[in-house]
């Protein structure tokens, strides 16, 4: 008869191969290389190629921004203790948005930078409130923003000083707003959790891995708006906003539901 040792090794169960977003990613971007002629025949449209061009403008101007964002927010949560924040922003909530608001033009880039800047502010203990106002703020009163409007519109310093004085009252007002009715279940729980002190041997491990989860989240994002900007590009007609140009209160309802839509960068 037969017999097994007590002390023979136990047999690991096989490691199975998980796909994820990264091997999804260059597979496409294999086939799109491998398929690069086929595929310009196949979509050698003018609407397709006016939709393409702007989707892919649209990603490269973010991106920039968006790496930029992710490894603040990764900073943030591997070298910035909660109890630093603490003792930075003012206990008051009023005050604090205040502080928020003014903090939006130390960021240079786009919505893209701010979220998960004000997510990972929200994970390490600041008030929402704070918070939102930061995220509204940031994209609209930066030094890059500012910029791109005075080339914009030049010989019209106005506008320049208009568009920073009215999106950071909006997004202080917004703050204060929210700091006297916002409710913490409009929130979702993975983003008020919060998040512990990191010790100093696992800090660059940390800031590596939510720089990398940031960015896979928030580019998914990235992607789905450029592709609605790119949509609504092509079937928007351009006669349209002549239109709009004649009758004024239409037209800013309209602009303003618009920019929202097309998703597009200062």
């Amino acid at each position: 008869m037969e017999t097994i040792s007590r002390n023979a090794p136990e047999k690991k169960p096989a490691r199975r191969f998980k796909i994820t977003s990264i091997e999804v990613l260059c597979a496409i971007l294999l086939i799109a290389i491998l398929g690069q002629s086929w595929l310009q025949r196949v979509f050698d449209v003018p609407a397709l190629r006016t939709g393409s061009t702007v989707f892919v403008a649209v990603c490269v101007q973010a991106l920039p921004f968006l790496v930029l964002g992710v490894l603040i927010s990764g900073a943030i949560a591997a070298f910035v203790p909660a109890r630093v924040l603490e003792k930075v922003l003012p206990r008051r909530a009023g005050a604090a948005v205040g502080v928020a608001g003014l903090a939006g033009v130390a960021l240079p880039g786009c919505e893209c930078a701010s979220v998960p800047v004000a997510r990972r502010l929200i994970g390490q203990g600041v008030a929402p409130a704070a918070a939102l106002t930061f995220l509204l703020a940031a994209p609209a009163v930066n030094p890059v923003v500012l910029v791109a409007t005075a080339v914009a519109f030049p010989g019209n310093p106005e506008m320049v000083f208009a568009r920073f004085a009215g999106s950071l009252a909006t997004a202080m007002v917004m703050g204060w707003l929210w700091a006297k009715w916002g409710k913490l279940d409009w929130i979702a729980e993975r983003a008020l959790r919060r998040m512990p002190d990191v010790q100093h041997g696992s800090r660059w491990k940390t800031f590596a891995e939510t720089a990398r989860a940031d960015l896979v989240e928030a580019g998914g994002f990235l992607v789905l708006g450029a592709m609605i900007a790119a949509t609504m590009n092509v079937l928007v007609p351009a006669k349209w906003f002549g239109v709009l140009g004649e009758q004024i209160v239409l037209g800013v309802l309209v602009m303003a539901v618009l920019a929202v839509v097309l998703a597009l960068c200062s």
